[in-house]
């Protein structure tokens, strides 16, 4: 897989996977208001960036296995692993295959995240946010997921870290009051970053409020604030 250093955004980009929704200490959601800019990097003493070389991944041939052909699904719990902290990990990806493939080495691969951290990934999430959504599809729904969780991964290329949909997910979940780190996949080194609250750009709602139910067909990013929690929003990227 070759990746461009470079996107140009659309407002047709399809949405497909599951979005995760950060739930507070007191059971209410943090949600998106509107998609904003990427949010900045917490510059506060010992929160310096961290490195994981994790760039196998986004190769066929380090990072295929059998697993991939059959383990698809957009959103796992997973059993306690090391007792620390929970952890939760949204992959944000291209297409629905690269997202299969990243989630299912993340887990391969947790050790490390794990011990990096100091957290025991629980839950894994991904979605695809597809330029050119044409053939076949793994999933082809979108589905909001509850997730209560200790910490927050956000994984994605660079390019994809710097979008209007990965920066509003990132700000609801450090709203929620927990740590959020950005991990680079494409980056060797210096690619974990620890992520500052936008509260300014959230809302809370109560948890029944949300519709869990699958949008078939996934939902266009122009789009997706609306369908998804029912408030109209602004375009940040251009």
């Amino acid at each position: 897989m070759r990746h461009r250093e470079r996107f140009t955004w659309t407002h047709s980009e399809l949405v497909t996977g599951a979005y995760p929704v950060a739930q507070a200490a007191d059971g209410s959601l943090l949600v998106p208001m509107k998609n904003i800019r990427m949010i900045q990097e917490d510059a506060e003493e010992g929160d310096a960036a961290r490195s994981l070389d994790w760039t196998d991944a986004m190769r066929i041939a380090t990072a295929w296995t059998s697993v991939d052909a059959v383990v698809r699904e957009p959103y796992r719990q997973l059993p306690r692993h090391t007792g620390k902290r929970s952890c939760h990990v949204a992959v944000i990806a291209a297409c629905e295959g690269e997202a299969v493939l990243w989630s299912n080495w993340t887990i391969g691969h947790r050790n490390a995240l794990e011990t990096l951290l100091d957290v025991d990934l629980r839950s894994i999430s991904w979605m695809a946010t597809d330029i050119a959504p044409v053939g076949h599809f793994i999933c082809g729904t979108l589905q909001p997921v509850v997730v209560l969780a200790d910490a927050w991964v956000v994984i994605a290329t660079q390019a994809r870290q710097t979008s209007s949909l990965t920066a509003a997910l990132s700000a609801a979940a450090a709203a929620a009051g927990v740590p959020v780190w950005s991990l680079a996949l494409d980056a060797h080194s210096e690619n974990v970053k620890l992520l500052g609250a936008q509260t300014s750009s959230t809302r809370r709602i109560p948890a029944a409020d949300l519709h869990l139910a699958p949008r078939t067909g996934g939902v266009f990013r122009s789009a997706l604030i609306e369908r998804l929690f029912g408030e109209s929003q602004e375009l940040a990227d251009h």
